[in-house]
């Protein structure tokens, strides 16, 4: 059986459970290729594949919470700077040309 093969009859099998009761009979004959399928039909190989495929991977899960995370200290350090350099012209203003005229110019 390969890999599709047992993606279809795993996917037949799940709209199967749904509820259909005139299929129950095909769902024990599916369930019956799964099993084989599961411990005699797929070599180690591929039943840690499919596995993989099947199981969340951590290590992706990982690196996405790092890129993240590093994406929004970027943000925040832009952020940062971008404030920094606002009130610094503010202030600026504010000694030449006045509170209210430094305001109207930084909004």
């Amino acid at each position: 059986m390969t890999e599709e093969e047992f993606r279809a009859v795993r996917g037949r099998m799940e709209r199967m459970r749904e509820g259909n009761r005139r299929h129950q009979r095909e769902m024990r004959r599916l369930a019956v290729m799964y099993v084989r399928a599961v411990t005699d039909g797929l070599t180690e190989a591929d039943r840690v594949e499919l596995d993989g495929a099947e199981a969340p991977s951590f290590a992706a899960m990982r690196e996405r919470a790092e890129a993240s995370r590093l994406e929004h200290a970027a943000r925040r350090r832009r952020a940062e700077r971008e404030t920094a350099s606002r009130e610094r012209i503010h202030g600026a203003l504010r000694d030449v040309y006045g509170l209210d005229a430094a305001d109207a110019w930084v909004r």
